[in-house]
């Protein structure tokens, strides 16, 4: 019996049957074109998860775990880590030891570990530290390696969880800094928002419940290898809690309470007054402050706010400190300390109420204590190296609090500083008294070196147009504009003000308000860099910064693509 031919022997005939009445002038067929998939970096990488996350609230990420296993974004970690310049964990092995060894091998050894499913992180070193009122705080501190572990998870769940956090969110976020939170705070208190509810969380990393931030961040990711993981780096730490040395542990606690940044911003647009907003709050990892406007209509206002920070509070388990946690009316001359500043309402040489933020005492005092242990360790060396130590603590205190209304304070710690390097100088040569006569304080400054940048700094936030939607995006300045684009007139037609027409050059005296008037700004790119044509002085009518000047670089005979400034407007015919 014929037995019928199988599929591929008739798909064989088929090709051969084909071959057979194939023309002979035919061009041989080509071989089908295969795409290949190109390897995105791990910043792209970012930046599409968070795209994704951003436009999809409801999607539970998948297939996580081996970008956490390459070797860019190890290495990217352990970079993250070699910059901070922690402590050894419990093993003792530090950065120079890795690198003796190795460090492309020590990261091969952690993602073999990772991808062999062999990986058990090292139990935390535990570092006390006391604090100012007599507790002490208790520091976990991984190894090395489980720094690069949590590290690189922190690289591929932060994009994800970024993009649900709210506004009000500042603690160890990307692109965001205490000084915005200050600022936030500061703005609320210039609108009147002077009721506050200054909030403080009872040891709140020490009691973070693992299986409610185990389904806080199910909800939006769907990688068993991802929770095993995250599982083995919590419970190394202890049952509960997570560890305040820890690479993870800022991201995990702002993923633990932003159910309680979601409740606030409903209360936000339900407090309302027409188009006006009667609450405004401020977070930074635990530490919490509402403002609410002063009237006292918005009673409401304060006890809905107060009652949706414990009703959320008690979903998560969480206790208030009522030590620290208080209300303020700074309508009644009351302060309130936030991030290190004491808030307080003073009135400003002009009349109108405005915040004022000065260094708390004790942030004072920790700095001064400080430098008097590093003297205190310094008696026998050269005043050289007494002030190599001493500058890198000043900078750091100083940079931090150069905002708001710091002068006074500056001034007193610049003296303070000086007198301590005087008596140094003057206990080497066996001296009573500060050496005035001997040193000038110019001297001390500029020859021995010693910090002086004590200037106060006003405050700017970021644009949002810069990085706030996207915090990965790459920070880049613009890019010019291409040569091949020519420069031009911006030719708008420009009325003359009123306060343009009675002053100015003796070619513009004649103007009279209501004229036409050609900007004769230069420009290459009109749409990009709209001119606003708006008058700056009674002396002159000029174009706004925002075009390019007429600054004509000799090398090249045009004006030059980085030069910003201001054209001036020229009479001429409107056609």
């Amino acid at each position: 019996m014929i037995k019928p031919p199988t599929e591929k022997e008739a798909r064989d005939r088929t090709l051969e049957s084909f071959e057979e009445i194939k023309r002979p002038d035919a061009s041989p067929r080509t071989a089908p074109v295969t795409r290949t998939h190109s390897v995105i970096g791990l910043q792209d990488l970012r930046q599409r998860i968070y795209a994704t996350a951003k436009a999809e609230p409801e999607k539970r990420f998948w297939g996580l775990f081996v970008h956490v296993c390459k070797l860019e974004t190890l290495r990217m970690a352990y970079i993250q880590a070699k910059e901070n310049n922690g402590a050894p964990g419990i093993d003792g092995v530090t950065f120079e030891d890795i690198e003796k060894t190795g460090e492309e091998a020590f990261l091969e050894r952690i993602r073999d570990d990772l991808t062999s499913g062999q990986y058990m992180p090292s139990k935390n070193r535990r570092k006390e530290i006391p604090k100012a009122n007599g507790k002490i705080r208790v520091l976990g501190l991984p190894t090395i390696r489980d720094r690069v572990v949590q590290g690189a998870l922190k690289l591929i769940l932060e994009p994800i969880f970024e993009a649900d956090f709210q506004d009000g969110s500042y603690g160890y976020r990307p692109g965001r800094n205490p000084q915005d939170a200050l600022h936030r705070v500061a703005v609320a208190i210039t609108e009147g928002k002077t009721k506050v509810i200054d909030m403080d969380l009872k040891a709140f990393f020490d009691n973070v419940r693992h299986h409610i931030l185990f389904g806080k961040v199910a909800k939006r990711v769907n990688d068993d290898k991802i929770m095993r993981l995250l599982k083995l780096l919590l419970k190394a730490g202890g049952k509960r809690g997570v560890p305040q040395g820890g690479v993870i542990s800022p991201l995990l606690a702002n993923i633990y309470l932003n159910g309680l940044d979601k409740a606030l911003e409903e209360l936000k647009r339900t407090a309302t007054y027409k188009t006006y907003i009667l609450a405004q709050y401020a977070r930074f990892a635990d530490d919490l402050v509402v403002l609410v406007h002063y009237h006292d209509v918005n009673k409401w206002v304060v006890q809905a706010a107060t009652r949706t920070i414990e009703d959320e509070l008690k979903k998560i388990e969480v206790e208030v400190n009522k030590e620290k946690s208080k209300m303020v009316d700074l309508g009644k001359g009351e302060s309130f300390d936030f991030l290190g500043f004491r808030f307080r309402q003073v009135m400003s040489h002009n009349g109108r109420w405005r915040p004022d933020m000065q260094p708390t005492m004790k942030s004072r005092k920790k700095l001064t204590e400080n430098v008097s242990e590093i003297c205190k360790h310094n008696k026998s060396q050269y005043v050289g190296k007494l002030v190599s130590e001493i500058n890198p603590v000043l900078r750091g205190w100083v940079n931090y609090f150069r905002i708001g209304n710091s002068g006074r304070c500056f001034g007193y710690v610049r003296e303070w500083v000086e007198k301590k390097v005087r008596r140094h100088m003057m206990r080497a040569r066996q001296k009573k008294g500060f050496g005035w006569n001997r040193w000038s304080s110019d001297w001390i400054h500029g020859q021995l070196g010693l910090f002086n940048d004590y200037a106060v700094r006003f405050y700017r936030q970021s644009l949002p147009s810069d990085r706030s939607h996207n915090p990965w995006r790459r920070s880049y300045p613009e890019s010019p504009v291409p040569e091949s684009v020519p420069w031009n007139l911006c030719g708008k037609s420009v009325e003359v003000a009123p306060w343009q027409s009675h002053a100015g050059p003796s070619s513009l005296r004649h103007e009279q308000p209501g004229d036409r008037l050609s900007c004769n700004c230069l420009t290459r790119d009109a749409e990009r860099h709209p001119c606003k044509h708006a008058g700056r002085n009674a002396s002159e009518p000029r174009c706004n910064v925002v075009n390019r000047t007429a600054d004509w670089t000799a090398a090249k005979g045009r004006p030059s693509p980085f030069s910003w400034g201001e054209g001036t407007i020229e009479r001429r015919e409107i056609a």
